[in-house]
């Protein structure tokens, strides 16, 4: 149940990210120092993996807690 917590909140927060470096790069008078960061390759990479793990990790832990959840249904028994 934790890691779907933990995936929810990833999510939230790259999309808040994103939506606030994008609306850092349109502005004109940005420095470009900050808009050559934002629109560094790192970023863009870190961006990547992180949407990619985010999902895979809302799917391990939705299957795990329904894992979990009959597991202990068939203790009670």
């Amino acid at each position: 149940m934790f890691i779907i917590l933990v995936s929810v909140v990833a999510l939230a927060l790259i999309v808040t990210l994103n939506i606030i470096f994008d609306s850092v790069a349109q502005d004109p008078t940005t420095s470009s120092a900050l808009l050559s960061l934002i629109q560094s390759p790192a970023i863009n990479a870190l961006n990547l993996i992180i949407v990619m793990i985010s999902p895979a990790a809302f799917i391990v832990g939705t299957v795990g807690s329904v894992t979990m959840f009959i597991r202990s249904r068939r203790e009670i028994k």
